[in-house]
Protein backbone atom coordinates (compact mmCIF):
# COMPACT_ATOMS: atom_id res chain seq x y z
CA UNK A 1 0.00 0.00 0.00
CA UNK A 2 1.74 3.19 -1.10
CA UNK A 3 1.33 5.69 1.69
CA UNK A 4 3.20 8.88 2.56
CA UNK A 5 3.51 9.32 6.30
CA UNK A 6 2.68 12.90 7.24
CA UNK A 7 3.38 12.08 10.89
CA UNK A 8 6.66 11.89 12.76
CA UNK A 9 5.40 8.76 14.51
CA UNK A 10 4.34 5.49 12.88
CA UNK A 11 0.77 5.53 11.66
CA UNK A 12 -0.01 2.15 13.25
CA UNK A 13 1.11 0.55 16.50
CA UNK A 14 0.72 -3.23 16.52
CA UNK A 15 0.34 -4.38 20.12
CA UNK A 16 1.34 -7.92 21.08
CA UNK A 17 1.18 -9.13 24.70
CA UNK A 18 3.24 -12.25 25.35
CA UNK A 19 3.15 -14.83 28.10
CA UNK A 20 4.80 -18.18 27.42
CA UNK A 21 4.11 -17.99 23.71
CA UNK A 22 7.22 -19.72 22.38
CA UNK A 23 5.24 -22.27 20.38
CA UNK A 24 3.57 -19.78 18.04
CA UNK A 25 5.14 -16.35 18.51
CA UNK A 26 7.47 -16.56 15.51
CA UNK A 27 4.55 -17.16 13.16
CA UNK A 28 2.70 -14.21 14.70
CA UNK A 29 5.66 -11.81 14.41
CA UNK A 30 6.50 -12.90 10.87
CA UNK A 31 2.92 -12.28 9.78
CA UNK A 32 3.20 -8.67 10.95
CA UNK A 33 6.63 -8.00 9.48
CA UNK A 34 5.38 -9.31 6.11
CA UNK A 35 2.44 -6.88 5.92
CA UNK A 36 1.97 -4.97 2.67
CA UNK A 37 1.42 -1.88 4.84
CA UNK A 38 4.77 -1.00 6.40
CA UNK A 39 4.32 2.22 8.39
CA UNK A 40 4.00 0.59 11.79
CA UNK A 41 5.77 -0.19 15.03
CA UNK A 42 5.43 -3.59 16.66
CA UNK A 43 5.28 -3.29 20.44
CA UNK A 44 5.80 -6.59 22.24
CA UNK A 45 5.21 -6.71 25.99
CA UNK A 46 6.60 -9.71 27.84
CA UNK A 47 4.47 -10.51 30.89
CA UNK A 48 7.29 -12.31 32.75
CA UNK A 49 7.33 -15.38 30.52
CA UNK A 50 9.12 -18.44 31.85
CA UNK A 51 9.73 -20.09 28.46
CA UNK A 52 11.85 -19.14 25.42
CA UNK A 53 9.48 -16.46 24.11
CA UNK A 54 11.92 -13.60 24.57
CA UNK A 55 14.83 -15.57 23.16
CA UNK A 56 12.83 -15.86 19.95
CA UNK A 57 11.88 -12.17 19.96
CA UNK A 58 15.47 -11.04 20.45
CA UNK A 59 16.57 -12.92 17.34
CA UNK A 60 14.84 -10.26 15.22
CA UNK A 61 16.81 -7.24 14.03
CA UNK A 62 13.93 -5.18 12.70
CA UNK A 63 13.97 -1.59 13.96
CA UNK A 64 10.16 -1.52 14.05
CA UNK A 65 10.12 -4.02 16.93
CA UNK A 66 10.16 -2.53 20.44
CA UNK A 67 10.13 -4.74 23.53
CA UNK A 68 8.57 -3.92 26.89
CA UNK A 69 8.93 -6.03 30.03
CA UNK A 70 6.75 -6.60 33.08
CA UNK A 71 8.93 -7.36 36.09
CA UNK A 72 6.32 -9.76 37.45
CA UNK A 73 3.45 -11.60 35.80
CA UNK A 74 0.71 -8.94 35.82
CA UNK A 75 -2.03 -10.43 33.67
CA UNK A 76 -3.51 -9.68 30.28
CA UNK A 77 -5.50 -6.57 31.26
CA UNK A 78 -2.49 -4.80 32.77
CA UNK A 79 -0.29 -5.82 29.84
CA UNK A 80 -2.74 -4.68 27.15
CA UNK A 81 -3.21 -1.33 28.89
CA UNK A 82 0.55 -0.87 29.13
CA UNK A 83 0.80 -1.42 25.39
CA UNK A 84 -2.03 1.07 24.79
CA UNK A 85 -0.19 3.68 26.86
CA UNK A 86 3.19 3.17 25.18
CA UNK A 87 1.86 3.09 21.61
CA UNK A 88 2.74 6.05 19.39
CA UNK A 89 0.57 5.33 16.38
CA UNK A 90 -2.62 7.03 15.30
CA UNK A 91 -4.15 3.56 14.93
CA UNK A 92 -3.74 0.64 17.31
CA UNK A 93 -3.76 -2.92 15.99
CA UNK A 94 -4.42 -5.61 18.60
CA UNK A 95 -2.54 -8.85 17.91
CA UNK A 96 -2.16 -11.91 20.11
CA UNK A 97 1.10 -13.86 20.01
CA UNK A 98 -0.50 -17.07 18.76
CA UNK A 99 -2.54 -15.64 15.86
CA UNK A 100 -1.52 -14.96 12.25
CA UNK A 101 -2.41 -11.91 10.15
CA UNK A 102 -2.96 -12.10 6.41
CA UNK A 103 -0.50 -9.94 4.45
CA UNK A 104 -3.06 -7.31 3.47
CA UNK A 105 -4.81 -7.07 6.83
CA UNK A 106 -3.35 -3.74 8.00
CA UNK A 107 -3.50 -2.24 4.52
CA UNK A 108 -7.20 -2.91 4.15
CA UNK A 109 -8.11 -1.78 7.65
CA UNK A 110 -6.08 1.43 7.54
CA UNK A 111 -7.53 2.25 4.13
CA UNK A 112 -11.05 1.72 5.47
CA UNK A 113 -10.49 3.90 8.53
CA UNK A 114 -8.81 6.64 6.48
CA UNK A 115 -11.84 6.70 4.16
CA UNK A 116 -14.42 6.50 6.96
CA UNK A 117 -13.47 9.09 9.61
CA UNK A 118 -16.67 8.50 11.61
CA UNK A 119 -15.66 4.87 12.19
CA UNK A 120 -13.31 4.24 15.10
CA UNK A 121 -13.18 0.43 15.34
CA UNK A 122 -12.50 -1.88 12.42
CA UNK A 123 -12.30 -5.65 12.76
CA UNK A 124 -12.30 -8.52 10.27
CA UNK A 125 -13.52 -12.06 9.92
CA UNK A 126 -11.24 -14.87 11.09
CA UNK A 127 -10.50 -18.49 10.32
CA UNK A 128 -9.98 -20.76 13.32
CA UNK A 129 -6.82 -22.84 13.02
CA UNK A 130 -5.26 -25.54 15.18
CA UNK A 131 -1.60 -25.98 16.12
CA UNK A 132 -0.93 -27.54 12.71
CA UNK A 133 -2.36 -24.53 10.83
CA UNK A 134 -5.39 -26.57 9.78
CA UNK A 135 -8.67 -24.68 9.48
CA UNK A 136 -11.17 -25.94 12.07
CA UNK A 137 -13.84 -23.27 11.76
CA UNK A 138 -14.51 -19.64 10.99
CA UNK A 139 -15.83 -16.51 12.68
CA UNK A 140 -18.02 -14.13 10.69
CA UNK A 141 -18.83 -11.14 12.84
CA UNK A 142 -21.54 -8.65 11.77
CA UNK A 143 -20.33 -6.22 9.15
CA UNK A 144 -22.31 -2.98 9.43
CA UNK A 145 -22.57 -0.62 12.40
CA UNK A 146 -26.31 -1.22 12.97
CA UNK A 147 -25.86 -5.00 13.03
CA UNK A 148 -22.85 -4.74 15.32
CA UNK A 149 -24.83 -2.65 17.80
CA UNK A 150 -27.65 -5.18 18.04
CA UNK A 151 -25.20 -8.06 18.23
CA UNK A 152 -23.47 -6.38 21.18
CA UNK A 153 -26.68 -6.92 23.11
CA UNK A 154 -26.01 -10.66 22.88
CA UNK A 155 -22.22 -11.09 22.65
CA UNK A 156 -18.95 -9.49 21.61
CA UNK A 157 -19.00 -8.25 18.02
CA UNK A 158 -15.27 -8.40 17.24
CA UNK A 159 -12.49 -10.95 17.10
CA UNK A 160 -10.11 -9.14 19.44
CA UNK A 161 -6.94 -9.96 17.50
CA UNK A 162 -8.51 -8.60 14.32
CA UNK A 163 -9.24 -5.11 15.63
CA UNK A 164 -7.64 -1.85 14.53
CA UNK A 165 -8.93 1.23 16.37
CA UNK A 166 -8.20 4.92 16.67
CA UNK A 167 -5.98 5.64 19.65
CA UNK A 168 -7.78 8.91 20.43
CA UNK A 169 -10.82 6.89 21.49
CA UNK A 170 -8.84 5.54 24.44
CA UNK A 171 -8.13 8.89 26.09
CA UNK A 172 -10.41 7.93 28.98
CA UNK A 173 -11.19 4.27 28.24
CA UNK A 174 -8.96 1.25 28.75
CA UNK A 175 -9.48 -2.38 29.67
CA UNK A 176 -10.78 -2.69 33.24
CA UNK A 177 -9.26 -4.88 35.93
CA UNK A 178 -12.72 -5.96 37.10
CA UNK A 179 -12.99 -7.79 33.77
CA UNK A 180 -10.09 -10.28 33.80
CA UNK A 181 -12.12 -12.16 31.17
CA UNK A 182 -14.50 -10.67 28.56
CA UNK A 183 -12.33 -7.56 28.86
CA UNK A 184 -12.65 -6.94 25.13
CA UNK A 185 -16.45 -7.25 25.13
CA UNK A 186 -16.60 -4.73 27.97
CA UNK A 187 -14.36 -2.30 26.05
CA UNK A 188 -16.20 -2.59 22.72
CA UNK A 189 -19.52 -1.94 24.42
CA UNK A 190 -18.22 1.20 26.10
CA UNK A 191 -16.55 2.42 22.91
CA UNK A 192 -19.79 1.86 20.98
CA UNK A 193 -21.18 5.01 22.62
CA UNK A 194 -18.35 7.07 21.09
CA UNK A 195 -17.95 5.87 17.52
CA UNK A 196 -19.23 3.89 14.58
CA UNK A 197 -17.96 0.34 14.09
CA UNK A 198 -17.27 -2.00 11.19
CA UNK A 199 -16.01 -5.48 10.37
CA UNK A 200 -14.42 -6.08 6.97
CA UNK A 201 -16.13 -9.23 5.62
CA UNK A 202 -12.89 -10.95 4.67
CA UNK A 203 -10.90 -13.65 6.46
CA UNK A 204 -7.85 -11.50 7.22
CA UNK A 205 -6.85 -13.27 10.44
CA UNK A 206 -6.03 -16.82 11.45
CA UNK A 207 -7.28 -17.21 15.01
CA UNK A 208 -5.55 -19.97 16.98
CA UNK A 209 -8.13 -22.31 18.47
CA UNK A 210 -6.60 -24.15 21.40
CA UNK A 211 -7.92 -27.57 22.25
CA UNK A 212 -7.01 -27.39 25.93
CA UNK A 213 -10.08 -27.36 28.14
CA UNK A 214 -10.77 -24.12 29.95
CA UNK A 215 -11.26 -24.69 33.66
CA UNK A 216 -14.82 -24.72 34.94
CA UNK A 217 -14.03 -21.76 37.22
CA UNK A 218 -12.86 -19.73 34.21
CA UNK A 219 -15.96 -20.67 32.23
CA UNK A 220 -18.19 -19.62 35.11
CA UNK A 221 -16.37 -16.29 35.46
CA UNK A 222 -16.61 -15.65 31.73
CA UNK A 223 -20.37 -16.30 31.78
CA UNK A 224 -20.78 -14.05 34.82
CA UNK A 225 -18.93 -11.13 33.23
CA UNK A 226 -20.64 -11.60 29.88
CA UNK A 227 -24.07 -11.58 31.53
CA UNK A 228 -23.15 -8.43 33.45
CA UNK A 229 -22.29 -6.61 30.21
CA UNK A 230 -25.53 -7.79 28.60
CA UNK A 231 -27.65 -6.74 31.58
CA UNK A 232 -26.17 -3.24 31.78
CA UNK A 233 -26.93 -2.66 28.09
CA UNK A 234 -30.49 -3.88 28.36
CA UNK A 235 -31.10 -1.86 31.52
CA UNK A 236 -30.42 1.35 29.58
CA UNK A 237 -33.07 0.44 27.04
CA UNK A 238 -36.01 -1.22 28.78
CA UNK A 239 -37.22 -2.89 31.94
CA UNK A 240 -37.02 -6.67 32.16
CA UNK A 241 -37.56 -9.48 34.64
CA UNK A 242 -34.83 -11.93 35.72
CA UNK A 243 -36.56 -14.59 33.61
CA UNK A 244 -36.54 -12.33 30.55
CA UNK A 245 -32.82 -11.74 31.07
CA UNK A 246 -32.24 -15.50 31.29
CA UNK A 247 -34.28 -15.93 28.10
CA UNK A 248 -32.21 -13.30 26.31
CA UNK A 249 -28.93 -14.88 27.38
CA UNK A 250 -30.18 -18.33 26.33
CA UNK A 251 -31.05 -17.07 22.85
CA UNK A 252 -27.69 -15.33 22.47
CA UNK A 253 -25.75 -18.43 23.50
CA UNK A 254 -27.97 -21.08 21.86
CA UNK A 255 -28.90 -22.53 25.26
CA UNK A 256 -32.21 -24.13 26.31
CA UNK A 257 -34.90 -21.67 27.38
CA UNK A 258 -35.77 -21.34 31.08
CA UNK A 259 -38.31 -23.98 32.14
CA UNK A 260 -41.03 -21.40 32.70
CA UNK A 261 -40.67 -19.83 29.23
CA UNK A 262 -42.28 -21.19 26.07
CA UNK A 263 -40.84 -20.70 22.61
CA UNK A 264 -43.70 -18.32 21.84
CA UNK A 265 -42.91 -16.23 24.92
CA UNK A 266 -39.26 -16.09 23.92
CA UNK A 267 -40.30 -14.71 20.53
CA UNK A 268 -42.41 -12.09 22.30
CA UNK A 269 -39.36 -11.04 24.33
CA UNK A 270 -37.42 -10.40 21.12
CA UNK A 271 -40.34 -8.38 19.76
CA UNK A 272 -40.22 -6.27 22.92
CA UNK A 273 -36.45 -5.89 22.50
CA UNK A 274 -36.88 -4.84 18.88
CA UNK A 275 -39.29 -2.06 19.81
CA UNK A 276 -36.73 -0.77 22.30
CA UNK A 277 -33.86 -0.98 19.78
CA UNK A 278 -35.83 1.13 17.34
CA UNK A 279 -36.11 3.94 19.89
CA UNK A 280 -32.82 3.54 21.79
CA UNK A 281 -30.17 2.71 19.18
CA UNK A 282 -28.91 4.86 16.34
CA UNK A 283 -29.32 3.30 12.90
CA UNK A 284 -31.98 2.10 10.44
CA UNK A 285 -34.88 0.36 12.18
CA UNK A 286 -35.10 -2.14 9.32
CA UNK A 287 -31.57 -3.34 10.08
CA UNK A 288 -32.41 -3.88 13.75
CA UNK A 289 -35.50 -5.83 12.74
CA UNK A 290 -33.53 -7.96 10.28
CA UNK A 291 -30.76 -8.80 12.71
CA UNK A 292 -33.04 -9.78 15.61
CA UNK A 293 -35.23 -11.84 13.27
CA UNK A 294 -32.12 -13.54 11.88
CA UNK A 295 -30.86 -14.36 15.37
CA UNK A 296 -34.23 -15.87 16.25
CA UNK A 297 -34.36 -17.99 13.09
CA UNK A 298 -30.83 -19.28 13.71
CA UNK A 299 -31.67 -20.04 17.34
CA UNK A 300 -34.81 -21.95 16.37
CA UNK A 301 -32.91 -23.97 13.77
CA UNK A 302 -30.16 -24.78 16.26
CA UNK A 303 -32.64 -25.80 18.98
CA UNK A 304 -34.85 -27.60 16.40
CA UNK A 305 -37.84 -25.32 16.90
CA UNK A 306 -38.38 -25.26 13.15
CA UNK A 307 -41.99 -24.12 12.90
CA UNK A 308 -41.54 -21.51 15.60
CA UNK A 309 -38.70 -20.03 13.59
CA UNK A 310 -41.00 -19.51 10.63
CA UNK A 311 -44.16 -18.45 12.43
CA UNK A 312 -42.95 -15.74 14.77
CA UNK A 313 -44.08 -12.24 15.80
CA UNK A 314 -40.85 -10.99 14.23
CA UNK A 315 -41.98 -11.85 10.68
CA UNK A 316 -41.99 -8.82 8.40
CA UNK A 317 -42.96 -8.45 4.75
CA UNK A 318 -41.08 -5.19 4.32
CA UNK A 319 -38.67 -5.80 1.40
CA UNK A 320 -35.70 -4.19 3.13
CA UNK A 321 -36.19 -6.33 6.24
CA UNK A 322 -36.78 -9.55 4.30
CA UNK A 323 -33.81 -9.09 2.00
CA UNK A 324 -31.32 -8.31 4.76
CA UNK A 325 -32.61 -11.14 6.95
CA UNK A 326 -32.24 -13.58 4.05
CA UNK A 327 -28.73 -12.28 3.37
CA UNK A 328 -27.71 -12.79 7.01
CA UNK A 329 -29.13 -16.31 7.11
CA UNK A 330 -27.43 -17.32 3.84
CA UNK A 331 -24.11 -15.94 5.06
CA UNK A 332 -24.40 -17.96 8.25
CA UNK A 333 -25.24 -21.16 6.39
CA UNK A 334 -22.68 -20.86 3.61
Amino acid sequence: MPYFNHYAMPLVSVLMPVYNGEKYIKEAIDSILCQTFTDFELLICNDASTDRSMDIVRQYRDSRIKVLENQTNSGIVYTRNKLFTEAQGTYLSIMDCDDIAQKQKLEKQVLFLENHPACGICGTWARKINENLETVGHIQMPEEDADIRVNLLFQSSFVQSSVVLRKKLLSHLLYRQEFPVAEDYDLWERLSHLTQMHNIPEFLLYYRWHQQNTSQNQENLLAQKRDLIIARQLSRMLSFTPTELQTHIAIGNLLPLPDSISVSQAGQWLKKLLASCQTSLSGPSSRFHSFIWYRWVFYCIYRKYYLQGLFTPLVSFRPAVMLHTFRLIMRKIF
